[in-house]
């Protein structure tokens, strides 16, 4: 090419080799959800604005083991306890770990409503990217707490499962909140989410905390020596939350979507 533009000749008796190529073609889903990947791998400060929530599950074991006022002057068990902070956990990091995740794409909102891909998949790979880093953090926290605490394996499996099905009701609830009026900080990502918004998470936190005593007494039972878990009434748990999840998945995910301008998006 050098030598048609100075010489006026290309020089055609250079020896070409073809190699092949391989294009990998993602889709919109993937590729968005490699992009939150990234953006978090890149700038530890998305980390450092999320990373002291997942230390609440502590504070409330803590809570719950020193306070018995919290269970209303009853006696509890560990089993409980358990279940309690996978109830309250779950809910309090999915929300606001899912908030402050939704309202990082404030910078390129603009950006996003361009694109040619449909607010549905922009909200599913939203979604995905929530539900993998919040719930295998959740789960970790769950096993550590786990050899705290003197319960059984079967206690173990239960605060996964309830962990991860609320993680999977909150999360789209927490990106909700994440898009109501987010503001742009580049400085601090802790100051993302607007007044509502963090009115709201507050608001829930201390309901949590308050309740986190009562909201599974009804998972146990007294069987003549100790409180122990009633496995009829966890399998119940587990369905119903199951029902939620799909729930907010349809009402809170995927009708969130609204075309304007011609664009579909998220809102």
């Amino acid at each position: 090419m050098t030598d048609a533009f100075v010489k006026g000749t290309a020089n055609t008796n250079r020896i070409q080799r073809k190699k092949p190529a391989s294009a990998e073609v993602s889709s919109s889903i993937s590729a968005l959800l490699k992009k939150d990947i990234s953006m978090t791998k890149r700038d530890f400060k998305e980390w450092s604005a999320v990373l002291p929530q997942y230390l609440f599950p502590f504070v409330f074991l803590y809570l719950l083991t020193s306070n018995p006022l919290i269970y209303g002057g009853e006696a509890s068990s560990d089993d409980q306890v358990m279940i309690s902070i996978a109830f309250a956990g779950s809910i309090m990091i999915s929300l606001f770990a899912a908030a402050m995740n939704t309202a990082r794409d404030a910078r390129t909102y603009t950006f996003l409503k361009m694109m040619p891909v449909s607010g549905l998949d922009i909200a599913k790979a939203k979604y995905l990217y929530n539900l993998i880093t919040i719930a295998p953090m959740y789960i970790f926290i769950t096993i550590i707490i786990y050899f705290i605490l003197d319960v059984p394996v079967t206690t173990l499996i239960y605060a996964i499962l309830v962990s991860v099905l609320l993680v999977m009701i909150a999360a789209p609830l927490g990106m909700l909140l994440g898009t109501i009026n987010p503001v742009v900080s580049r400085k601090n990502p802790a100051l993302r989410l607007d007044t509502a918004a963090n009115v709201i998470i507050s608001v829930t936190i201390f309901a949590l905390i308050f309740l986190m005593g009562y909201m599974t007494q009804f998972t146990i039972e007294f069987n003549g020596e100790a409180y122990v878990l009633k496995h009829d009434t966890m399998f119940m748990v587990i369905g119903v939350l199951i029902v939620l999840s799909i729930l907010s998945y349809v009402f809170l995910l995927r009708n969130r979507t609204e075309v304007r301008s011609g664009i579909q998006y998220y809102v």
